[in-house]
């Protein structure tokens, strides 16, 4: 229960006076030092009115801390003990979560660090109940083998052991954790089609070129070359031109799977992927290994 108006200017006054008070009863029990005792009445002053104002703003974690320190023997008897009576107040109204996380499998998980609206509260999962202020709060999992997930919920003051569990799934294998870095693998169609290209390409410059040499020596023979040379210098044309149009679709179709490739959470370093391109006047090998 909160002080009213009243009984905080009475409560006000009793703390001034004990204020005063405090450092002469100190050197008078023996403490020898009233500077000692003035700063003892000052914290514990100061930590009761702090109790009085977390409460109101619902900061019931932090009202207990300082509910602690007016609590102390050291401090004058009235305060400290209408601040145990708060003690015993604010245990009753904080809520407290019990946190847990399962594989995609349904398996619980241990090694998973949680943070509540950014603050860590548990290095890993346990089994005991931890203490939240009520309220609207994010819940944040993260484990370095399955990612990161996260849950909103709204905690009511007096609400004990709730559950809060997450299950993560497949795809938050793929999300970034805080920690997480993303990768766009290059995947092994680039390599393939754009080979493919490179190669068509390659071949439809050897042909375009013979096609050439052919015609420059057929030039000598007109109007009567032999019927013979013509068509193998038109042959040497079409299958240039038809190379060259596969090896220009092939680069094309490779870029494009390049520049569209899907990101990917950073995984083992993959295997190296090798291409040995080997070219002749009579064809060309592509040798590669995955």
């Amino acid at each position: 229960m909160f002080l009213t108006s009243s009984s905080g200017r009475f409560w006000g006054l009793v703390v001034l006076v004990v204020a005063l008070l405090l450092p002469r009863l100190a050197v008078a029990q023996g403490s020898g030092d009233p500077k000692k005792g003035s700063v003892a009445s000052a914290e514990c002053i100061q930590a009761y009115e702090a109790v009085q104002s977390l409460r109101e703003q619902g900061k019931l974690i932090d009202a207990r801390e300082k509910s602690l320190v007016c609590a102390r023997e050291t401090c004058p008897k009235v305060l400290a003990t209408e601040c145990a009576q708060w003690l015993e107040k604010i245990a009753e109204s904080t809520p407290t979560v019990v946190l847990a996380a399962t594989d995609p499998a349904g398996k619980d998980l241990v090694a998973v660090k949680v943070s509540v609206d950014g603050r860590v509260v548990l290095e890993e999962l346990g089994s005991r109940a931890v203490p939240v202020d009520p309220g609207a709060h994010k819940f944040s999992f993260e484990s370095k083998e399955l990612g990161a997930a996260e849950i909103d919920l709204v905690i009511r003051e007096g609400e004990k052991n709730r559950k809060v569990s997450v299950t993560f799934s497949k795809t938050d294998l793929e999300k970034p954790g805080p920690s997480g870095q993303v990768e766009r693998p290059v995947p092994v169609a680039f390599w393939l089609v754009g080979s493919v290209g490179a190669v068509a390409v390659v071949g439809g410059v050897i042909f375009e070129s013979l096609g050439l040499a052919k015609a420059g020596e057929l030039d000598a023979c007109k109007p009567g070359c032999a019927a013979g040379d013509v068509a193998e210098m038109s042959r040497d044309f079409l299958i240039g031109d038809v190379a060259l149009g596969v090896g220009t679709l092939g680069l094309a179709s490779a870029l494009i799977i390049y520049f569209t490739r899907p990101e990917a959470a950073a995984a083992r370093a993959a295997a190296p992927i090798g291409l040995d391109l080997s070219l002749g006047l009579t064809g060309a090998v592509l040798r590669g290994s995955f």
